[in-house]
C-alpha cells in the first residue's frame, strides 16, 4: 500500500484516540440540558475539568473551568454565567457531566469535555431549536382548531366535535 494510505490511517487513529465520543443532542429553547462526560477508570483525584464550546462564528472558549477545587468564573464565556454547573460536584466515579440551564439557540455548537491527565476528550454537538407553542382557536361550535407555531413553520390540527 502507498505511503499516503499509511499516513491517512495514522491520522485517523490519532483522531480516534483523542476524541473518544461524539454525540449530537437536540433540545428546545428554555430547557435544561445534561451534557454527559465520564472519566474512564478514574483512580486519581480530578484536579482540572475543562468544558469548552465553539461554533463557526466563535472560537473555542470556556463554558466551565474547574481547577484546584474551585470554579474559575473569570475564564468563562459571559453567556454561560450562572447557567452551568457540574451534575455531581463531588465528581464521584469520574462523572464530570455538565448541566446547561435555560438553553437558547445561541447555545448551539460543539462542546468538548476534557479532564487534565486524561488523553481522551468527549465531544458533543448541541442543536437548540425555538420551542413550539400552541394556539387554541374555536372555529365554530363543532370544530376546535389547534395551531402549532414554530419559527418558520405552522401546523394546523382541526378536531371535529
Amino acid at each position: 500500500l502507498s505511503l499516503h494510505f499509511y499516513m491517512l490511517l495514522h491520522i485517523l487513529l490519532i483522531c480516534m484516540y483523542y476524541v473518544d465520543n461524539q454525540e449530537t443532542i437536540t433540545a428546545d429553547s428554555k430547557q435544561n440540558v445534561n451534557l454527559t462526560c465520564q472519566v474512564p477508570n478514574k483512580t486519581d483525584p480530578i484536579i482540572v475539568v475543562e468544558w469548552k464550546w465553539s461554533r463557526p462564528d466563535i472560537n473555542q472558549t470556556y463554558v466551565l473551568l474547574y481547577q484546584d477545587g474551585h470554579f474559575d468564573p473569570a475564564s468563562q464565556h459571559p453567556s454561560f454565567k450562572n447557567r452551568v454547573d457540574l451534575q455531581d460536584r463531588q465528581m464521584k466515579d469520574g462523572d464530570v457531566s455538565l448541566i446547561l440551564k435555560d438553553v437558547t439557540t445561541n447555545d448551539t455548537g460543539t462542546y468538548e469535555c476534557h479532564v487534565r491527565g486524561q488523553k481522551s476528550k468527549n465531544r458533543l454537538i448541541l442543536q437548540v431549536s425555538e420551542a413550539a407553542s400552541w394556539l387554541l382557536m374555536f372555529v365554530s361550535k363543532d370544530v376546535v382548531q389547534l395551531n402549532r407555531l414554530s419559527p418558520g413553520t405552522q401546523s394546523i390540527l382541526k378536531l371535529l366535535l
